[in-house]
């Protein structure tokens, strides 16, 4: 598949994400994309929901509670599988695929890690007179790994390290600078908390969970430039409530909130002709809300109250998901949910449903992503998951 590119990766170069009127720019904006099935069809949840080998990107900490001693999983999204009609789905050099392993060290502790790939396939690159610069696979990927630990018997605390690469441009000129693969390190702090409750002649039990995800350094495709991009440090905080009916039935209901740590973009002053007002040092002068040049740390506080709409405006900028799971016979799950983010701030609004099957160690997940609304960044989507998990840990 070929696809030709020439405004998409000037501005992926310069922002990271195409902007909606007020939506907040990061780089590489896919690590936040849901790796799994399973979170998938739940609403793109899981800070709150029961330990599985992905984790890893919803809330490390929550290994600390698998019964399991060792998990392997793989998941496999065919990008806009139904947009593209010479799109190969067996073509694994286009889409966005996740691999995750973990094992149980000790009754408390557990270590896992994982690898995301995410490629756009064979893209010509152009310039702005429509001559080719040469066929690329442009691609970002990430590695990380993680260490929990389950402080009591109902808490656990979880670190990350992960490290990311992102080559779009593969070396070629974008507005006469030349461009290079964007590096970052960055690391999670997560916390997990479950308990069991007794709800008459049912058991059940609570969950919440709290992930800050990503902080770390700025990304550049550039080694001359001067500004660098934010990634999206990200606040993921979510609860659960489980039923079970019996020993193998349950029914579980889940809410995710989310919010970037990275400062809002502020209003800019124009004078009467709409042209953008300079200071004496070459600076946009700022009309309302605050300067996003600032440190990573600085820009995680100033997140919480820099937009120029006030407090209004912040609280535009959260975006949660709700989901519900059923499991019968804990063989076969059903799943649905809904995603919401504000129209100022991305308009990511969609459905999902999936189910799950579980035979002895054997797993499968599928998941549906249905937009309610079509536009760049939402399209229906099928991601489909494997899962291998061995044994459960004597105590």
């Amino acid at each position: 598949m070929k696809v030709i590119l020439t405004i998409i990766v000037m501005i992926l170069f310069s922002q990271g994400l195409l902007a909606q009127s007020r939506a907040i720019l990061t780089a590489v904006p896919y690590l936040l994309f849901a790796p799994d099935s399973r979170g998938t069809a739940l609403g793109t949840l899981g800070a709150a929901s029961n330990p599985d080998a992905f984790s890893m990107h919803w809330n490390p900490a929550k290994y600390a509670f698998t019964d399991k001693r060792f998990g392997v999983a793989v998941s496999y999204t065919p990008w806009y599988w139904l947009l593209i009609q010479d799109y190969d789905p067996l073509d694994l050099s286009f889409g966005y695929h996740a691999f995750n392993l973990f094992f149980k060290i000790k009754d408390r502790m557990a270590i896992a890690t994982s690898m995301v790939y995410y490629s756009f396939g064979e893209v010509t690159f152009i310039d702005e007179f429509g001559n080719d610069l040469g066929t690329y696979k442009p691609y970002d990927f990430y590695n990380d790994i993680s260490f929990s630990y389950r402080i009591s018997e109902v808490l656990s605390l979880g670190l990350a390290g992960r490290l990311i690469y992102s080559d779009l441009t593969r070396g070629q000129f974008v507005q006469g600078a030349e461009t290079s693969a964007g590096v970052s390190v960055a690391m999670d702090i997560s916390m997990y908390y479950q308990k069991g409750i007794s709800l008459g002649s049912y058991e059940g039990s609570i969950a919440w969970g709290v992930n800050i995800s990503n902080i770390g350094s700025k990304i550049s495709y550039s080694e001359t430039a001067v500004n660098k991009d934010f990634i999206p440090t990200n606040l993921r905080a979510g609860i659960g409530f489980t039923t079970k009916f019996n020993a193998s039935n349950s029914l579980t209901f889940l809410a995710d909130f989310n919010k970037l740590l990275v400062p809002t973009p502020p209003v800019y002053l124009r004078d009467s002709l709409g042209y953008p007002v300079y200071d004496d040092e070459n600076n946009r002068v700022i009309s309302k809300g605050m300067d996003p040049n600032v440190s990573v740390l600085r820009g995680m506080f100033q997140s919480w109250y820099d937009a120029p709409g006030g407090f209004e405006e912040e609280m535009k900028e959260w975006s949660f998901g709700i989901g519900a799971e059923y499991w019968f016979r804990s063989n076969f799950s059903a799943r649905a949910g809904i995603y919401h983010e504000d129209k100022t701030k991305g308009t990511r609004r969609y459905f999902t449903t999936g189910i799950g099957i579980r035979f002895g160690y054997f797993g499968f997940d599928t998941g549906i992503l249905i937009p309610f609304e079509e536009n760049a960044f939402n399209a229906f989507n099928l991601r489909s998951s494997i899962m291998l998990d061995i044994g459960r840990r004597k105590k």
